[in-house]
């Protein structure tokens, strides 16, 4: 099953930002997304990141989102669930699309999947890669009613 929602044109307007779209992973990103990361992330960084987003996959693909703009993979959040806590682990976006407002969107989609599986608190990965996230986070986090951030590592785990 695909979601997709359409992003608030007024927000984007005037940045550059054509047909954009933020919906789940699907089959057809499976060249892009680590393509992606390995233009976005520094090269620690993307085997962590790649690695999670291995596991994410095979465990739920659904709290894996992904910013499309023109029918283009721009960006990418990946979450997981652990012991009914939904946690952010990354959310990367292209280095040409960035402060646009595809990482707050990606963001919010995540959170929206955390509140349809019922979490009773959100979480973000405290770490160096995450500083942009942290920043959006810190944003938004006036409209979350349940949130810490996480110092230690995650694990992507299946839905229980």
């Amino acid at each position: 099953m695909i979601y997709i929602i359409e992003i608030d044109r007024e927000a984007t307007a005037g940045k550059g930002i054509g047909d954009m779209q933020i919906r789940s992973f699907c089959l057809a990103d499976c060249a892009r997304v680590p393509q992606l990361f390995e233009e976005a992330l520094s090269e620690e960084c993307y085997k962590e990141t790649i690695a999670a987003f291995a596991g994410q996959l095979a465990w739920d693909s659904e709290l894996i989102v992904v910013a499309s703009v023109d029918q283009e993979v721009v960006g990418v959040a990946i979450g997981t669930i652990e012991k009914n806590q939904g946690l952010y682990h990354r959310v990367v976006v292209a280095p040409e699309h960035r402060n646009m407002g595809i990482g707050k969107q990606l963001v919010q989609k995540l959170h929206d999947r955390f509140i349809q599986r019922k979490v009773k608190s959100i979480a973000v990965k405290n770490d160096s890669y995450n500083k942009p996230l942290l920043s959006i986070w810190e944003k938004m986090n006036r409209h979350f009613d349940h949130t810490q951030t996480l110092d230690q590592p995650l694990r992507a785990v299946s839905r229980a």
